[in-house]
């Protein structure tokens, strides 16, 4: 076998040997992830075996299944009994890495001498965020999430580890109404759902309750009513016209605007008609139509007669027909 020796005469890139090999020194490296949050832990390179490396990954406290967390190392000198193992922890965002008592959210790197089969464990968890809830506006209510932790009113903040999916709802006052949020929750409706990514402010906005005023009710439109006008009445009066002197016609009624008719007789002698036409001859009892004027009684003589002449027609109708009721519900004889 050809081996690539530096200068330090310090093996260099050798191919991986199988444990057990009795012209190797090996050893076999097991890592183990605890904790409830994610990262890898994973060789950069060794002096020795650079190409077999570990790489070690957790996500959320359960290992992933194409992790690497097992590799055999040795040399190819039969005299070397220790091999340097070089790695890094690496926790991944939201969570702290803790490895040989030492915890941080940063990559952690170091290296270790391998001189024996040897196991090493590490642990990732998921570091707390505080969320903070602030309440402005006008009016009041209370803000509470949907898991126990803020009830503001009273407690306005509390710490939940990344990732955490919260529900948070907003209630007003009576008198109040909720107007809405800014933050984190901004767009979202009274019930707000968001997950914990870091330090989260969410601020609810309350505002009085205005209650929408009434459409005014109609107004009444009067009723205008139009009466017909009155009809005049008229009172016919029969005056004596003057005769005119020279024709030798009788003076006949003549149309007045007496107002009474016990001023003249109700008949008078006919008049000519040259009394008031000049150059006409007057004909020996013909009398003028009398003239209507306004102010007397009009005659409605014809009209109750006619109306005394429906009601009889109506009666007998009725009669008539009582009578053909009874004839025909009659037995025959």
């Amino acid at each position: 076998m050809t081996i690539a020796s530096t200068s330090a005469g310090i093996v260099a890139r050798p191919a991986p040997v199988a444990e057990g090999d009795c012209d190797f020194v090996t050893s076999t490296l097991s890592v183990q992830l605890t904790g409830n949050g994610s990262g890898t832990w994973k060789t950069t390179n060794s002096a020795y075996v650079p190409n077999n490396r570990i790489n070690c990954e957790m996500v959320n406290g359960v290992k992933t299944p194409t992790s690497d967390c097992t590799e055999v190392y040795g040399t190819q000198d039969p005299t070397a009994t220790q091999i340097t193992i070089y790695y890094t922890v690496t926790p991944a965002t939201g969570s702290e890495a803790c490895a040989a008592g030492y915890c941080d959210d940063q990559a952690i790197g170091s290296s270790f001498v391998l001189t024996a089969s040897r196991g090493i464990s590490a642990s990732f968890a998921l570091l707390p965020y505080q969320v903070t809830v602030t309440k402005t506006g006008t009016g009041t209510g209370t803000v509470t999430t949907l898991s126990p932790g803020i009830a503001c009113g009273t407690t306005c903040a509390a710490s939940y580890l990344y990732g955490t999916a919260l529900g948070i709802a907003a209630v007003p006052d009576a008198g109040a109404v909720f107007s809405g949020w800014t933050g984190t929750c901004a767009g979202q409706n009274a019930e707000c759902n968001f997950s914990v990514l870091g330090t989260t402010s969410i601020n609810a906005v309350f505002g009085l309750f205005v209650p929408t005023p009434s459409p005014p009710a109609p107004t009444a439109t009067p009723k205008v009513t139009s009466r017909p006008a009155a009809t005049p009445r008229v009172t016919v009066t029969p005056t004596t016209a003057p005769a005119t002197a020279g024709t030798g016609a009788t003076p006949g009624p003549v149309a007045s605007e007496a107002t009474s008719t016990d001023e003249v007789p109700a008949s008078a002698p006919a008049a000519s008609q040259s009394a008031e036409t000049p150059g006409a001859s007057a004909t020996p009892g013909q009398t003028e139509p009398p003239i209507v004027t306004a102010g007397g009684s009009a005659d409605f003589t014809p009209i109750v007669l006619a109306i005394l002449g429906a009601g009889l027609l109506i009666a007998l109708g009725i009669g008539f027909a009582a009578y053909m009721l009874r004839r025909r519900s009659a037995p025959p004889s």
